[in-house]
């Protein structure tokens, strides 16, 4: 569709808006529309009128609860769930899986039944600073995950686990954002939306690799500290090339990762816990190597 520039007055210019468009979005004269630009694209849309979307689900007992009935609603953007049951046991099990869905509280409680809400305001115009706050805890667990085992100290690498359960509220949230409102930034909200995913699959790797030290304190050698040092280097690396895309830092990401890739040989002779330690390590290398396709 392409529409004809025309100027008025001395320096401004006009394009018309399509009569479909207008009348879908019931847009008259006097009306503001909200304008934003996209990298080379200047993106228009109708002012936002923000409508709470209601939900009523039926929970019959704590044995068919799934932590999904509530978390894909709250991604899919509803502001108010209620929530029926027979078993009164339900309300813990919700009560836990709300804990990680900021802004959502339990609201109104009875004997079959409790309204969640989203009781926040102003928390869904913190996109960027979420995001940000998500890339963060990426590092910082890792560097902090490396830091424990060097020291043998399991306390902090138990208190690491605590960070695996902030990124996933944050990411929950940032995934919400795009079914709520249009995102206006610079990047590919489609890409965006697969990003936050996968940083979600690369903490979920530090997880597991904690839970492993916590539960069997292996001996690490120093290889698989080597080769610790080199994936939070990455990560710092991945979080420059997303905020600035540099040439020359890809460039030597790209070469470190293909130097890793040639000794993998070495490290399966190291024994079975180091090893295992190794593959979730591999693992965050692997995933935030596809990230940088974003």
């Amino acid at each position: 569709m392409k529409r004809k520039v025309v100027k008025h007055g001395y320096a401004t210019l006009t394009v018309s808006l399509p009569s479909i468009w207008v009348k879908k979005h019931g847009i008259k004269q006097g009306d503001e529309v909200e304008i934003a630009l996209q990298r080379k694209s200047l993106i228009i849309n109708p002012e936002r009128k923000k409508s709470s979307k209601f939900v009523e689900i039926h929970i019959p007992t704590s044995e068919k609860f799934s932590p999904r009935d509530i978390t894909r609603l709250y991604v899919l953007g509803y502001d108010e769930i209620k929530v029926t049951f027979q078993d009164k046991n339900v309300i813990s099990l919700i009560e836990r899986e709300i804990s990680y869905l900021l802004g959502f509280e339990i609201v109104t409680v009875t004997e079959n039944t409790c309204v969640i809400k989203n009781v926040a305001q102003g928390i869904e115009e913190q996109f960027e600073n979420m995001l940000n706050r998500l890339l963060f805890i990426l590092i910082s667990m890792g560097e902090e995950l490396e830091e424990g085992l060097k020291r043998s100290n399991y306390d902090k690498v138990k208190l690491t686990l605590t960070k695996e359960i902030e990124c996933n509220k944050l990411s929950l949230f940032c995934r919400r954002m795009f079914n709520i409102q249009d995102y206006q930034g610079e990047k590919n909200p489609y890409i965006l939306y697969t990003l936050i995913t996968m940083i979600e699959a690369t903490m979920d790797e530090f997880r597991f690799l904690a839970e492993f030290v916590l539960t069997h304190k292996p001996k690490i050698r120093k290889e698989i500290f080597t080769f610790f040092q080199y994936i939070n280097k990455m990560n710092r690396s991945f979080y420059s090339l997303f905020k600035h895309f540099d040439q020359e830092l890809f460039i030597q990401f790209r070469m470190e990762r293909k130097m890793a890739e040639k000794n993998v040989e070495k490290f399966y002779k190291l024994g079975s816990s180091n090893i295992y330690v190794f593959n979730r390590l591999y693992t965050v290398q692997e995933l935030v190597h596809h990230m940088t396709y974003f």
